[in-house]
């Protein structure tokens, strides 16, 4: 009986100085170290990628009208309007972009009614309704 719980408590021993060995860690790791090792596979960010600040005016559109927003998103960003039928009517692409987006589109040959435009960038949409009179 002593030879067995000999046994286990220096099997224990052994087992505690292995993970021990096995499991060091620095003091302190930074998202920095984790930047330099992982660089070429992942990218870090602290911010959510977002779209905000959105703002169409006039709204009812005469003529023209402007798009403003702010993002974050380094991704192409596609603004697509579509007619009551659902037909693409106007598309226009902005190309990696981040920051504050500032359009104004033409929308003076277009017939009055009510359109819908989206605004595409990566896995996001957002969703307007635009009326033109």
């Amino acid at each position: 009986m002593f030879k067995v719980l000999l046994f286990i408590i220096s099997l224990s021993f052994i087992c505690q100085i292995v993970i021990s060995q096995q499991i060091e860690f620095p003091d302190s790791v930074t998202k920095t170290d984790f930047n330099k090792q992982l660089a070429p596979y992942v990218e870090f960010t602290d911010q959510k990628p977002t779209i905000n600040s959105l703002v169409i005016y006039p709204n009812p559109v005469v003529d023209n009208f402007n798009i403003q927003f702010n993002t974050n998103i380094k991704d192409e960003i596609s603004l697509i309007i579509y007619n009551s039928l659902g037909n693409v009517v106007l598309k226009n692409e902005i190309n990696s972009y981040t920051g504050k987006v500032d359009k104004n589109l033409k929308f003076e040959n277009y017939l009055p009614g009510i359109y819908i435009l989206q605004i595409k960038a990566g896995k996001y949409l957002i969703t307007k309704q635009i009326k033109k009179i």
